[in-house]
């Protein structure tokens, strides 16, 4: 990228308090040189401090035009925010205005929606593939046939070499597609906590969205069928969502329910606290059977790595390319409930192999800090490689 030059993130909706990553980006990845486009409002958990352009600006800031064009759009069949020359001419305008070379989208969805008006202006474009548009999108024909739109891109970036066959498995053959999960703050030696500390009750956390992929309903099953052969253990659970309501409840159906505490959501430093306090960080991930919704490689699961705790999970998408079972924690299948309680058991039981295998997660970790993802992110935006 050229000295005068700025990058464009392009975000479908803006302050969602579970997206710390495109935060971050949006913040430190080139800060100074950042403006950001968004499709849809979202949160208020965060703004950004740059220039934004919101789908309002093209009608002087008006929201409620901007939705009446959106349903219009939709009657007369265009499924893209910006497939239409008035609103793609509005993009086009704020990208020119700040000087933008490069744009950088978040989820597929996001890429195909601007690929056009990108492709237009001759900008370089790099895509950011997550989750839900790496799965549940792509079992409907029309996100298959419109991410087809990216083989024209720079490059697309995703959590791992699992996504990199599905999407070539749709017909993405030109576009260079790189496997980079998210990067983690790796915390000074000083602050990662000393696991297997003996003679005191084991402590479990679970951090996340409560929704059909992370399972919460599995998740607490397989800690009650541990507990009934090891007593000497606690589980803390962090986050909320739609599944909330139903887990508690099923938790007070169990005789264990003493054993399992509910935080709710917590701010991101709270929660990395609680994490780097426990012993084993669990989550049981699953595709959704409902929608086909599957994670990318869960920036909690790095989280705990990195602060050396090991992990329980379960082989799903890109999770065994950064959890070794039987070196850096525990994997078993999509919804094996007692295969899940025997990892719990296991691992709480033995305080010399939790050691082993959090000192084995911190070093994976290692691997994946924001840092490194930072120095390649910026090296694909600037076109040094494809």
């Amino acid at each position: 990228m050229l000295a005068g030059d700025n990058l464009a993130i392009v975000v479908p909706h803006s302050g969602q308090p579970t997206e710390t990553f495109i935060r971050r980006y949006c913040e430190h990845l080139l800060p100074g040189r950042t403006v950001m486009v968004h499709f849809y409002y979202g949160a208020d958990a965060w703004k950004p401090d740059c220039p934004t352009y919101f789908p309002a600006d093209a009608f002087g800031g008006h929201r409620i035009l901007a939705r009446a064009w959106r349903g219009l759009q939709k009657t007369v069949g265009i499924n893209s925010l910006f497939g239409d020359p008035f609103m793609a001419r509005s993009l086009r305008r704020f990208l020119r205005r700040h000087n933008v070379s490069v744009v950088f989208s978040q989820y597929l969805t996001g890429g195909s929606g601007v690929q056009s008006v990108v492709s237009g202006l001759g900008l370089r474009h790099v895509v950011r593939g997550l989750g839900y548009d790496l799965s549940s999108a792509l079992m409907h024909e029309r996100w298959r046939r419109e991410s087809l739109v990216l083989d024209e891109a720079a490059a697309i970036v995703v959590p791992s070499p699992y996504q990199v066959d599905r999407l070539r498995s749709i017909g993405l053959r030109k576009v260079p597609i790189h496997a980079l999960p998210c990067g983690v703050d790796l915390p000074s030696e000083s602050m990662q906590s000393t696991k297997a500390r003996r003679g005191r009750v084991v402590h479990l956390v679970a951090a996340g969205r409560m929704v059909q992929k992370k399972a919460p309903a599995h998740l607490l099953k397989a800690f009650f069928l541990a507990v009934d052969y090891f007593e000497e253990m606690k589980l803390t659970i962090i986050g909320d969502g739609p599944l909330f309501k139903a887990a508690r409840e099923l938790c007070l159906t169990s005789p264990h329910a003493s054993k399992v505490t509910f935080l709710g959501a917590l701010p991101h430093r709270d929660m990395l606290t609680a994490v780097a306090g426990a012993d084993i960080f669990i989550q049981h991930s699953m595709t959704d059977p409902d929608t086909g919704d599957q994670e990318g490689v869960p920036v909690s699961i790095l989280e705990a790595m990195a602060r050396g705790v090991p992990v329980i999970s379960t082989r799903h998408s890109g999770i065994p390319y950064v959890v070794e079972d039987g070196v850096s924690g525990l994997l078993s299948n999509e919804g094996d409930v007692s295969g899940m309680a025997n990892s719990i058991r296991k691992l709480a039981a033995d305080d010399d192999l939790r050691l082993k295998m959090g000192e084995s997660a911190r070093v994976k970790a290692t691997s994946f800090s924001w840092k490194m993802e930072k120095e390649a992110l910026l090296t694909l935006l600037d076109g040094s490689i494809t």
